[in-house]
């Protein structure tokens, strides 16, 4: 029988799917406040990771031919560098400070991003590609989430927005799997107890949040993607925060 929590993650895990699927990202995002009040902090980040990359590898399989894989790698090598020392960082530092300073510092960047997206051109070259991907890993390792660093980078950067859209799904496939990998072994205490068949609806859900995602994303202009993009951002920054400040004053 399915209860009450299960179902809020059911509900979540497919408007993340769809968002991953429009924007090329958000399914953390979405479905992390939840899965924290759920499962609990440690087990929440395996299950986002597991779960992310699941629906990662869908789209990839619907976006393939727009993904560019040269430049990609500026991305990925760095975030793969930072995942470790992000979890080791998780492991030493208090939990509800480290996520009270890492959601403040997401919303400073998103709010430079909204206000340089405006005034500055775009951020050109590999560099500021890799210094995200850096970023990004350590973020994903120590809270479980990589998104709004790679977001701000989208409302900056000149990658243009369908093919960074593509790219981010190999991104979030990879860094999802190496986290899940990573953390099992430094981590036991964050392995999941759920059953097959509870895998097998979330799956389900998944798919059909793609779905409908992709129906999203052909209507969706550039523009409003790239807002779109900025607002999860900043709500993924102010859930980061807002756990943080509720554990310190807990």
């Amino acid at each position: 029988m399915i209860d009450l929590g299960f179902g809020a993650i059911c509900a979540v895990t497919l408007v993340g799917a769809m968002g991953q699927r429009a924007l090329g990202m958000g399914f953390g995002l979405v479905a992390m406040p939840v899965l924290v009040l759920v499962l609990g902090p440690l087990p929440a980040v395996t299950a986002m990771n597991a779960m992310g990359a699941v629906a990662s590898l869908l789209v990839l399989a619907q976006v393939w031919r727009l993904v560019h894989w040269r430049r990609l790698i500026w991305l990925l090598l760095p975030a793969l560098l930072g995942v470790v020392p992000g979890i080791l960082l998780a492991r030493l530092v208090d939990e509800a400070l480290l996520k009270a300073v890492m959601g403040a510092m997401i919303l400073i960047g998103v709010g430079l991003s909204a206000w340089l997206h405006r005034t500055a051109e775009p951020i050109a070259g590999n560099a500021p590609v890799a210094v995200t991907g850096l970023i990004a890993g350590v973020l994903n390792g120590s809270v479980g989430l990589a998104a709004p660093a790679v977001g701000i980078y989208g409302a900056l950067g000149d990658w243009p927005q369908r093919a960074y859209a593509a790219a981010l799904q190999p991104f979030f496939l990879i860094m999802s799997a190496t986290t899940v990998v990573a953390t099992g072994l430094l981590d036991p205490s964050a392995t999941l107890a759920w059953t097959w068949w509870m895998w097998l609806i979330l799956g389900s859900v998944i798919v059909a949040g793609v779905l409908v995602g992709a129906r999203i994303a052909s209507r969706l202009p550039e523009r409003a993607a790239r807002r779109s993009i900025l607002v999860l951002s900043f709500l993924g920054g102010v859930s980061v925060l807002w756990s943080g400040l509720a554990g310190l004053l807990a």
